[in-house]
Formats: structure tokens, C-alpha cells, sequence
């Protein structure tokens, strides 16, 4: 019975928990749970409860789900539970004593995409439509948020004929329920970067928890003595966001651009249906001029000019690529050993300096061959070891004629005799007393230069090495020069030594080739008869 005072009306005492449930698709088989309550710990656990006051008598309460923004509509979702719930729908009756209920077996089942339609049907065949705003929803399905429902609870009391639920009460909504699933807790993981110009535009990459690509947003706002004085968000769009993790999306602009040092700002996360945000992490705008702290420090660049001035012995510019090039007179070391054995490069001795090098211009003259020795200058000891080649297949240099008016000394060993210290305790003979042969001119020179010579300045040899080639040049005194047409002759012969040689191996390696041919033909065939008998 209703009092004369006041008009009876429902009052919501403990609100549902905004995201303390998950909500569940009927093929999963199992309980859907039960709806928390806002004051629910896990000590003590509470439930939504509804109380109906300005009354006092048997009452029914109608629970069903409507959408989460006015005008609110019937929404697809079903409740389910133990008592008294039916085709999405729970019907109980209120306790007569404390005229209260609480709907501690209360669960939400979640219906997917293509199964709407038929939701909405059913509940339009209940008549179920608290607040009378029709089913004309059903058409615009884009436009139900099936991730937040809200609880509408109707009462009826008991009209003038006993028995009959005749007369509805003012229904009351309760806050938004939104799914746990879809609506977690709001983390931003990883930033790919931290600062941006005040421009705006520049593509970053948020890594995140789980989020729903229509209810999101990236919040830039400036904090100044607790004041917001900017706020803006980032530019993206739903397909921007990749698997609910990820959002990449675009740094807005700054409120000025006339900013000479760096701004300091605050990025989250924030999601507009509840207005849940992210812990805030520190982002910094670049003013447009920011030299030195966005550029990097550029490559120094050379040209062709550079290059040519440096080749003509000007100088580089400082900290240019010209000073990494090798200037005219410098040479690279070479081995010992490339040097002897016909190596036709410059050599510089680690003691000597670059100035005295073979090769350079206006350079000081060589220690070899000494200044007392009549030989042209041309003349090197690498020529004479260049008749003892490594390779018996490499030809020999052929020799040049570099000074026309006068005679190179080659001296001219036979390749198979060992030479050796003279053993003769006979003074050696001077040029003058030397026999010549026919039309060879005398060459004067002095041996005792020759032993006083520093070789091992420049070649790398031991003692015995030395004593042998001092026993070369001994024995070389009592030999006439060739001239040069003995020269080509020499050089024609030994040519036709080494081609005979090729010859002979090629006819070694056919003759090989042959026999192992013929044996694997003779061997195989007495296997299969073996393998047959």
C-alpha cells in the first residue's frame, strides 16, 4: 500500500561494479557469474541491490539491459541466472519485510554480431521496453556498443484487483557495466619515441594492453602549477589500431610554434566512455630551430678539385676526405721478399725516410749501386735475382734500354751451377787487366765498393746470403760485359727453355690423364663379371 504522502519510487542502494565482470557467449558452456557490486572486496562480496521506498506491500521487479547512453534502449545482452531469470530477462518478486533485493546470482551472456536481430526480436515480444523507446534500433546495429550495457530495474506494485501487477513505477538505470575483457586496465608498454616538433606530424608507435580500437584516444596535454594549460590528442583511425596492442598514430601540434627551447609534456591514454586514463609518461616538443639537439653533425664533403689540387702537392682543406689520400712521393711498403723476386714496385725501408725512397722526384741518389761503380743507374739488384724466378713457368723481364749511350751490367751466371765464394788467394784483377772479348767495350768499376755496399740496408738476408752473392760478383770480374744484342740472345733462349718445359708438363699431365682413363675402363668391367659369376 502506497502512503498518502509521497508517490513510491526505487532507489539503487549498491551499484554494480563498472569492471568486475566478464561477459560470456552462451556456447562457452559455463556460469556467466555473478555481477559485483562497487563496495565488493574479497572479504566481503556484495551484489547489486535495489530498495522501493514509499511503499509497504507485494511488489514485482522487471531486470533487463539497455544501452549505456540515453535515450536508453533495449540492448542484445541477456541476463541469466538462478532466479527467476528467463529469455534474457529476470523477474522477481521483492521481500514484503525490508521491501529489498539483491540479485546475488545475476550474470550477463553476451550475444554476438549476427545473432542481434533475433535478441532484440524476442524482447520486443515480451514487450520488455522500460522506457518506451521502440525497437527501431535493430536497423542500426553500428550504432550498439556491445562492450557496456547498463541494468534497468522496473517495478510494478500491486493494483486494485489483488493479484495484479498493474501499475509500473518511474524505472531507474544503474552506472555503465562494462565487459573486463574489453575494458582492462589502460598501460602504456613501450613508446618508440619520446619527442617530437611542435609541428605535429611526426608517426609513433605505442605499445600497450589490451584496448578497443573505437574507445580509445592518445591525450598530449601541458601541466603548469597544477593547471592544464594544452591539451590535444593524436591523429589516427580505427584501422590503426593492430590487435588491440598496438596504436600508431601521429604527434598533434603545438599551441605555438615561436618556442626557442625544448616543451615538456605529458602523453596517455584515455578512453572516452568512461573517461579511464593510462598513467601519464613524460613526451618533449622540439622547437622547429632545435640545432644541435634533432640534427645530427654531417659528413664533410670533397670535389674533384680537392682532389687535383691535392695531387699537385696543395693541401687539403682541414677535415676534408683529401687528407685521407696518399700524396705524391708516399709509398707503401712492400716485403722484402716481392722485392727480390721481381716485384716491380717501389721499396722503402722501414729506417728510411720518405724523401729518400726509390720513385720520388729530386730525391737524394740510392745507396745501390755505389757512385764509384760505372753501371747506369737503372740498374738494380732485383734485376739480377729476377733470373731465379719463383715460378719456372713465369717468363723472365725482358730487358729495356733505358740509357742508350751506355752499357747496363747484368752479370750472366748459368742457372744450374751454385755460385760460391772464390776460393783464390790471387789478388783480383782490376778492369784493365781483364781480357775482353771482341767488340765488348771495357767497363771500369771497383769491387771493393761492391763489398763495402750496404746490402742488408736493403734487403732482409743473413751472412751466408751475402757471402754467396759477394762470390757472384767475384767471379762476375774475370767476365766480359755483353753487349746488347748478347742480351736478346740470352733472354730468347731462356723464353724457349721455359715454353719446352710447359710443353713437356702438358705432355706428362695427357699421358696421366690417359692411363687412369684406361684403368677405370679395364676395372670396371672385371667388378660386374664378378659380382655376375
Amino acid at each position: 500500500m502506497a502512503t498518502p504522502s509521497q508517490k513510491p519510487y526505487v532507489v539503487i542502494t549498491e551499484q554494480p561494479q563498472s569492471k568486475g565482470l566478464r561477459f560470456r557467449y552462451e556456447c562457452e558452456g559455463r556460469s556467466a557469474g555473478s555481477i559485483p557490486g562497487v563496495r565488493s572486496t574479497t572479504e566481503h562480496k556484495t551484489h547489486p541491490t535495489i530498495e522501493l521506498r514509499g511503499y509497504k506491500g507485494r511488489a514485482v521487479v522487471v531486470v533487463s539491459c539497455v544501452t549505456k547512453d540515453p535515450p536508453y534502449r533495449a540492448h542484445p545482452h541477456n541476463l541469466v541466472g538462478k532466479d527467476g531469470c528467463k529469455e534474457g530477462v529476470c523477474t522477481v518478486v521483492l521481500n514484503s519485510a525490508t521491501m529489498s533485493y539483491t540479485f546475488n546470482n545475476l550474470g550477463i551472456q553476451c550475444v554476438k554480431k549476427k545473432d542481434i536481430e533475433g535478441a532484440l526480436k524476442t524482447r520486443e515480444k515480451l514487450r520488455v521496453d522500460p522506457y518506451k523507446t521502440g525497437f527501431g534500433h535493430v536497423k542500426q546495429l553500428a550504432t550498439i556498443d556491445l562492450n557496456a550495457v547498463r541494468l534497468c530495474f522496473q517495478v510494478f506494485i500491486e493494483g486494485q484487483q489483488p493479484g495484479r501487477f498493474s501499475e509500473p513505477l518511474q524505472p531507474v538505470v544503474s552506472d555503465v557495466i562494462y565487459d573486463k575483457k574489453a575494458m582492462s586496465e589502460l598501460v602504456i608498454c613501450k613508446l618508440s619515441h619520446v619527442t617530437a616538433p611542435t609541428a605535429g606530424g611526426k608517426e609513433i608507435i605505442i605499445l600497450c594492453e589490451k584496448v578497443t580500437k573505437e574507445d580509445i584516444s592518445v591525450r598530449f596535454y601541458e601541466e603548469r602549477e597544477g593547471r592544464i594549460v594544452w591539451e590535444d590528442v593524436g591523429e589516427f583511425q580505427h584501422n590503426n589500431v593492430h590487435k588491440q596492442v598496438a596504436i600508431c598514430f601521429r604527434t598533434p601540434r603545438y599551441h605555438t610554434l615561436e618556442t626557442s627551447q625544448p616543451v615538456m609534456v605529458n602523453i596517455q591514454l584515455r578512453r572516452p566512455s568512461d573517461g579511464a586514463t593510462s598513467e601519464p609518461l613524460p613526451f618533449e616538443l622540439l622547437p622547429l630551430d632545435a640545432t644541435g639537439l634533432s640534427q645530427k653533425r654531417k659528413r664533410p664533403k670533397f670535389n674533384s678539385s680537392e682532389v687535383l689540387e691535392q695531387s699537385h702537392g696543395g693541401a687539403p682543406p682541414a677535415g676534408s676526405y683529401g687528407q685521407m689520400l696518399p700524396t705524391v712521393g708516399e709509398h707503401v711498403k712492400l716485403e722484402p721478399r716481392e722485392q727480390l723476386f721481381g716485384f716491380q714496385g717501389p721499396y722503402r725501408n722501414p729506417n728510411e725516410s720518405p724523401e729518400h725512397s726509390p720513385g720520388i722526384p729530386n730525391a737524394a741518389p740510392l745507396p745501390y749501386p755505389d757512385p764509384n761503380f760505372p753501371g747506369p743507374a737503372s740498374t738494380q739488384p732485383n734485376d739480377f735475382f729476377q733470373q731465379y724466378p719463383p715460378n719456372h713457368y713465369n717468363y723472365p723481364p725482358k730487358p729495356t734500354q733505358q740509357y742508350p749511350n751506355q752499357q747496363q751490367f747484368q752479370p750472366n751466371f748459368p742457372m744450374t751451377q751454385q755460385p760460391g765464394p772464390s776460393t783464390s788467394t790471387a789478388p783480383q784483377p782490376t778492369c784493365q787487366q781483364m781480357a775482353l772479348a771482341p767488340g765488348v767495350q771495357p767497363q771500369e768499376y771497383n769491387l771493393s765498393s761492391l763489398l763495402d755496399m750496404d746490402i742488408g740496408r736493403d734487403f732482409a738476408m743473413n751472412s751466408s746470403e751475402i757471402k754467396s752473392i759477394m762470390g757472384h760478383f767475384s767471379t762476375a770480374a774475370s767476365v766480359a760485359v755483353p753487349t746488347e744484342q748478347q742480351q736478346q740472345q740470352q733472354y730468347q733462349q731462356q723464353v724457349q727453355t721455359v715454353q719446352q718445359q710447359m710443353v713437356h708438363r702438358m705432355h706428362q699431365d695427357e699421358e696421366e690423364n690417359l692411363s687412369n682413363s684406361f684403368t677405370r675402363l679395364t676395372t670396371n668391367p672385371m667388378n660386374d663379371l664378378n659380382k655376375l659369376s
